[in-house]
This record gives structure tokens, sequence and C-alpha cells, in this order.
């Protein structure tokens, strides 16, 4: 192999990285003494013992795990606390702050990109470009589309109208919309703004003020305008659903992911493998609101909605995973609970292997993504790479803790972290 130029007829940057164990995306085994070249962001080579060119560094992994960096498909990195009625009367300068310790925070846990699931505005997207902060690749949804009273809705009920409690100021969240055409409106004023896909609500939710858990929210013809309009402009849906009936709706009018699927039974399972309908579990954040439903201000009616919820959810991925649905890798934490992201690897690990959700996490992620670049350790692809002290093919567990054995980072050939 010789040393390459750009265009300008410079030399590019190149790192190679020997003596490493390579877990792929695919494959459930590591590629034992394995070689990876980079150049300028990308991979360019994966070659068994050592790689013969010359490099302006050499980094050797010795012996441990090198893989595609993590891809986490649900978060919310502007969302500063869990109470949503908190969330909105923040600062700005608070928000931004926080939103920029959270991803910093995912990047040092190994997430290399976020696909943002509502509140997170495409500016941020910018920022990290323009290196005015750190943190891994984002996809934004803009603002979070839903009808009025929906989950997404976050005015007190205890208001007629509201402004005492959120007013205005959660329109840089949420966009309420009603009808098809107010709908398609929002979709091409959130893709307008910069969002990589759309995020609808089509159930009710734990966490909003007003609405039961199992409430079917949005008419079929909205969800399908939705779906149409973001189509048009090469985009596509994610929707929050937690009861079945919600969930098949959804995938029946064309949604591209479910998120969550808390109670999905086996004949819509069936009916998501039959349309290529992804699905987004999250059980960081349901653990979560469990462990810390005292100290994070929750209403009883939240508590009330929540009770109950976890074992079914474990149930859910169970069925998800004896149907053969594609499983994509979110955790949906914000707020006080964004540092417990790491803990959906633990809490996973009750159903699924440690090949899945790592698969789950990479390749499969990626896919969902439509970045066939990201997600894989393979020439051609981004050099977006993590190093992992240990195995986790073996035990993903390894991955929890907030990155503790993951020493070294790096998003488009750029290190952010090396501890080794």
């Amino acid at each position: 192999m010789t040393r390459q130029f750009n265009r300008a007829g410079r030399s590019m940057a190149r790192t190679v990285f020997r003596n490493a164990a390579v877990f792929d995306g695919h494959q459930a085994h590591r590629l034992e003494n394995h070689s990876v070249v980079v150049e300028d962001g990308t991979i360019v080579e994966l070659k068994a013992g050592d790689a013969s060119v010359a490099s302006d560094q050499v980094i050797d992994v010795g012996g441990r795990t090198l893989m595609p960096g993590l891809i986490d498909l649900h978060t919310h990195p502007c969302l500063t606390h869990v109470v949503a009625a908190d969330a909105v009367v923040a600062r700005t300068e608070i928000v931004a702050l926080s939103a920029a310790q959270s991803m910093r925070r995912s990047l040092m846990s190994g997430f290399t990109s976020l696909r943002d699931a509502g509140g997170t505005d495409g500016i941020y997207r910018k920022a990290l470009a323009a290196g005015l902060i750190e943190g891994p690749r984002l996809y934004p949804a803009g603002r979070f589309i839903t009808m009025t009273g929906g989950h997404g809705d976050m005015r007190d009920p205890d208001m007629r109208y509201g402004p005492a409690c959120c007013g205005l100021l959660q329109d840089r969240f949420v966009s309420i919309a009603d009808g098809p055409e107010e709908v398609r409106k929002a979709v091409r004023e959130e893709i307008r703004a910069g969002a990589t896909q759309i995020k609808i609500f089509v159930s009710g939710g734990v966490m909003s003020p007003t609405g039961r858990l199992d409430q079917l929210q949005y008419t079929e013809e909205e969800i399908r305008a939705a779906v149409q309009t973001a189509e048009a402009s090469f985009s596509y849906v994610m929707a929050h659903c937690h009861p079945d009936n919600a969930i098949r709706r959804a995938a029946e009018c064309g949604v591209r992911t479910i998120e969550h699927c808390s109670f999905i039974k086996e004949d819509t399972a069936a009916i998501l493998v039959k349309l290529g309908t992804y699905a987004v579990p999250t059980l960081a954040v349901a653990h979560g609101l469990m462990k810390h439903a005292a100290t994070l201000g929750l209403r009883q009616a939240n508590i009330d909605k929540m009770k109950g919820a976890f074992d079914p959810i474990l149930g859910s991925m169970e069925v998800l995973k004896r149907s053969g649905v594609k499983v994509g890798l979110g955790t949906d934490v914000s707020g006080q609970l964004a540092p417990m992201q790491t803990t959906e690897f633990t809490l996973r690990h009750e159903v699924f292997s440690s090949h899945e959700i790592l698969v789950s996490g990479t390749s499969m992620a990626a896919e969902i993504l439509r970045e066939p670049k990201l997600g894989v350790v393979a020439p051609g692809a981004y050099a977006d790479l993590i190093v992992v002290d240990g195995d986790p093919l073996k035990d993903v567990r390894i991955l929890d803790h907030s990155g503790a054995k993951v020493p070294f980072v790096m998003k488009a050939g750029h290190i952010h972290k090396n501890l080794l």
C-alpha cells in the first residue's frame, strides 16, 4: 500500500491500529490479531497481522477489542429535566450547556452517533461540525409533533390555556398539530429547520401530564400525512408507541421505526417483520424512572402509569426476539437520568445475547439511520472506532458504567479519548 495524497497534493493523515481483536459490527466472533488503517476519517484497510504501511501514528491495541463506535437511536440531549414542565422553562443557556455536557458524556462512554428522538434543534449539528462543542455525530429530529393533549403536549392540565406552566416556551421543543394539513405543515417545518427524521406521538406515555398510557393518539390519516410528507423529503417517521394496537397501526401506516414497543404481541410483531418495520425498545429510561421516582419530582399520575410496566416490557422484548423483528439500540434517558445511558447493555442482557445487543447498537443501528458507512469496521466505512478492555461478545455488560472499560474513542478519524 503506497502513500496516498488528496486532490490538493497534500499527504493524508494516516493512523494504523495493530494487534487488535476486531468486532466488525456483524460477526459473532472477533478477528484476532488484525490491523486497521485509517486515512482522513475513513477506514481504508482491514487485514490480518501487521499492516506494513507508512503512518503518522501507530496505536497498539494490545489485544483488546477494536469495534465500531456505538449508536444510540433514542436520545434527548436538549431535555434538561425528566419532568417536562421543568425542561421547557429552563433558560436557553442552560439547555445549550446541558446538551453539550450530555453529548460529550455519551462520546466518552463510546457512543459516536446519536439519533435525537425529539427536542434537539438542527443547529447543534452545525455546532458539532464547527468544533464549538464535542460530541457524537448527531441526527436531530427537531421538535416533537403531537396532537392537542397528546403525549408531547406539556401544558399543565390544571391551567385552562396553559401559559402559567409552559406557555409558548414549549414551542421550542414541541409542535402541536391537529388534522392532516397541520401535520404536513409541521413535518415540513422541522425538515426545513434541519431535522433528519420526524418524531410523532401515536400513543400516551408515562411522563405526559395528561392521557392514559394505552391511549391511541393521531388518526390513521394524520399518521399517513406525516409519513408521506417525510418520505417526500427523503426522510422518515419514528413514532412513540406503547400499546399493541398503536404499534400495529403505526406500522401499517408506514412508520419506519417504532419506539418503545412496550406491549407488543406476537401477531403485531409478525406484521412488523412483514413490513420491514424496525423496533427501538428503551429499557434504561423505564429502569431509571422506577429507581429514582421519589427524587425526580414526578406527579402521582406519572408514577401510577409507570407501576408494573417494566416486567411487561421485558416480555415484549422476548416477543421481538422470537419473531425476528429488526431491533435497534435506544435508551431514552435525559436530564437527571442521562448518566444511566450505558445501563441499557446490562438490562437488555436479560433477553438478548451479547452479540445481538452489539449488532443492535452498531450495524443494525446504522441500517436504521440509512448510513451504511457507520456501524462497521470495513474499508470505506467512517473511522468511528472504540477500543474495549475485554471481549463484549462474551459479555456485553462490560460496556456499562459510563465507558469505564472504553479507554479509546475515535470519531471521523479524530481521537477524542485515549487512555491506552
